[in-house]
């Protein structure tokens, strides 16, 4: 989910989910509070508890929480490596508590 999400985010190209997303500089590129979070990828809120379940909803919030300097990364292969070291990190992290 998250490797076609980077996908996305670093416009390669997917034809399925062309139109899906929407990036935040795809809608304004004046500076605002979120400017800092790097491909940040704008998302709506459901109006049931269904949509919370979609693949759109989670891949989005999944995407938007990741640290920015995974989503700096511009190579899919070192992404891909970096993002199973975090989640790996993450997984031992909350183990120990």
């Amino acid at each position: 989910m998250l490797c076609i999400m980077f996908k996305l985010a670093k416009c390669l190209p997917i034809d399925y989910f062309e139109d899906y997303f929407t990036l935040r500089t795809q809608i304004h590129s004046y500076p605002t509070s979120l400017s800092a979070s790097s491909n940040l990828i704008c998302k709506l809120h459901p109006k049931t508890s269904y949509g919370y379940a979609t693949f759109y909803y989670r891949a989005i919030n999944m995407w938007n929480n990741l640290p920015l300097d995974l989503k700096d990364i511009t190579s899919l292969v070192s992404f891909k490596k970096e993002l199973k070291s975090y989640l790996l990190t993450k997984q031992n992290t909350r183990l120990r508590i």
